[in-house]
């Protein structure tokens, strides 16, 4: 049986209340679930089951190697980048050289089970969706101070889509070196 999966690195709720706290959008546009925001590594998709203990063998292969590292949230964006944005995110800088090396080894460890994203992985955080193709709102978001967190663990999630939206539960996860 396949199950949709991706690999992200959870962000600590009181991160997330301070951040859904600095979003204030008009009704043009949905706001991710506080439990569904994370930042994604890479998007596996329909993957057999019996394929998620050779990911989570990668998984902590790759994640041995580093001890954990603080990175921080300090601006907003949106994709794409000029016109009406669809997708609101946030993201930020610090130790940004560190957390693309990251995601790029682990997007490595997974490429050799034949686990590829054409698109190079690029550090944010969904915040909000627009409702429909025809949004004109100019959107003005900023965060008055810089949110802090230590990268401490990677999951391996299951994607489950419902009516209501998606549903993420954690499938495995392990922690980076104190």
């Amino acid at each position: 049986m396949k199950v949709r999966l991706f690999i992200a690195i959870p962000i600590p709720d009181q991160v997330k209340e301070r951040l859904i706290s600095c979003v204030k959008l008009t009704d043009s546009y949905r706001t991710v679930k506080f439990g569904n925001l994370h930042i994604t590594v890479l998007f596996l998709g329909d993957t057999e089951e019996d394929r998620i203990g050779l990911i989570c063998e990668i998984l902590e292969k790759v994640v041995k190697k580093y001890n954990k590292f603080e990175i921080d949230i300090s601006e907003f964006g949106q994709f794409p980048s000029s016109g009406s944005g669809r997708i609101i995110y946030a993201a930020g800088t610090k130790n940004l050289d560190l957390l693309i090396n990251f995601s790029s080894d682990i997007r490595a460890g997974c490429s050799k089970l034949g686990f590829y994203d054409d698109k190079d992985f690029r550090y944010h955080i969904t915040v909000a969706r627009a409702k429909d193709n025809l949004i004109k709102d100019n959107i003005e978001l900023k965060i008055d101070d810089k949110l802090f967190f230590d990268v401490e663990e990677v999951a391996l999630y299951k994607s489950i889509l419902t009516k209501k939206g998606p549903v993420y539960e954690k499938v495995f996860s392990t922690d980076l070196n104190y």
